[in-house]
């Protein structure tokens, strides 16, 4: 819309929802500004093997997650 040349008119947008592809590990991660939490979000996780390629969850890892 900026690029338009509509954005003065228009007021500002604060974007509501960003989804992401996660190309490498992320183990943790949060957004603040000034302290205040900014972002509530959610990420699927996947196992991949050495090659990085998906890959079965492990009889260990499955069996302690079904419970």
């Amino acid at each position: 819309m900026r690029r338009l040349g509509v954005m003065d008119e228009w007021g500002a947008y604060p974007r509501r929802r960003v989804e992401a592809d996660y190309l490498k590990v992320l183990y943790a991660w949060e957004i603040t500004r000034e302290g205040e939490p900014c972002v509530d979000g959610r990420h699927t996780v996947v196992h991949v093997d050495e090659q990085g390629r998906p890959a079965e969850l492990p009889d260990a890892v499955r069996a302690a997650l079904t419970g």
